[in-house]
């Protein structure tokens, strides 16, 4: 934890915390304001570096690592041998080293269990997560500002450059969002600049910005709760049909062609006060069996916006509800994006 940023946070009103590093302020997203700032040391970082840290990730992986590079970044997961999922991250380099972004419970676990794999490989794996300060912006004019500022121009979704105060990654999203990673020796005077020209707004506002654009993450309650096209990562570019083996790609890749898929996440919203945990369970009103369960939940207005791998049968039929068969009803929201007819996989 980087106890001197959260401390600096602290002193601009901020609310940090402790469990899930998730920094609150008070102010909530006004599209109309330009753009916002947030915080998303909730979003913790694994690098690997060596001669050998591609060529190791590729054997543990189901994105294709050749694709990512210098200026492209991707989604990705890593799976246990019976194809469930223990995360799910955003690749990039930084220099010569891989990293691998994904919330900063599943940091040390990853950790551990790819360490188990290196034996030989020159490849070393870090926990970067105190390397650098990562901030959100989320608006239109983040990207005037990044461009007056900065000279940052035409980065595409996914888009990764550096600049002189770190490195740059545009995030897909309803609205354009950069994620800036920040040498923690000029933070402070970088987010000073930004509150200048910006809203601060909770770390929540960022993971909000992720459920509309229907992107998945893995916290500790889902662990090894999904294969990773029940979250859509195939629809996302996460998983690579063509490359080597990696742990859990036999089931992956048989869940495709046999077409046996019978879960998508879907995105939804809730009217509650109570906001639903990950792997809270998803019934229907006419069944004790569950239909499904949630993914990520932030609040939005009316309620929470949910993301819920669900049957695609129960899915259909619309009668959900969180928690059990008589709890609040879930509303599906269309997606940015399209399932494809899973009788075609």
């Amino acid at each position: 934890m980087n106890t001197e940023w959260h401390d600096f946070l602290r002193t601009q009103a901020a609310e940090v915390m402790p469990d899930r590093l998730d920094v609150h302020f008070e102010s909530t997203l006004d599209p109309v304001d330009g753009f916002s700032l947030c915080d998303l040391s909730y979003q913790g970082l694994i690098s690997l570096s060596g001669a050998d840290a591609a060529a190791f990730l590729q054997s543990q992986i189901s994105n294709d690592i050749d694709d990512i590079t210098p200026s492209h970044s991707g989604l990705g997961s890593y799976c246990v041998p019976k194809g469930r999922m223990l995360a799910i991250y955003r690749a990039f380099y930084i220099d010569e080293a891989v990293v691998l972004q994904l919330p900063i419970q599943r940091v040390a676990p990853v950790i551990q269990r790819m360490s188990m794999f290196v034996l030989r490989s020159d490849c070393t794996i870090a926990d970067l997560s105190d390397d650098w300060v990562r901030m959100g912006l989320i608006g239109s004019g983040a990207t005037a500002w990044l461009t007056a500022e900065h000279g940052l121009d035409g980065l595409a979704v996914d888009g990764v450059t550096r600049t002189s105060f770190g490195v740059v990654i545009r995030h897909p999203g309803i609205e354009p969002r950069y994620e800036l990673f920040v040498n923690p020796g000029i933070a402070q005077d970088l987010w000073q600049q930004l509150q200048g020209a910006a809203t601060l707004v909770s770390s929540d506002q960022w993971a909000l910005q992720d459920i509309y654009a229907g992107i998945p993450s893995v916290y500790p309650e889902t662990s090894e709760s999904f294969v990773p096209q029940m979250t859509n990562l195939d629809l996302l570019g996460g998983i690579s049909f063509t490359k080597g083996c990696y742990p859990g790609q036999e089931i992956v890749a048989r869940t495709a062609y046999l077409g046996k898929l019978k879960r998508r996440m879907f995105r939804t919203h809730v009217d509650t006060d109570t906001r639903p945990d990950p792997g809270t369970p998803v019934y229907s009103s006419t069944s004790d069996q569950t239909q499904g369960s949630c993914v990520d939940a932030r609040p939005e207005a009316g309620g929470y916006a949910v993301l819920a791998v669900l049957r695609l049968d129960a899915a259909g039929a619309g009668d959900l509800h969180l928690g059990d068969g008589n709890g609040p009803e879930l509303s599906l929201i269309p997606l940015p994006y399209s399932f494809p007819h899973e009788s075609d996989q």
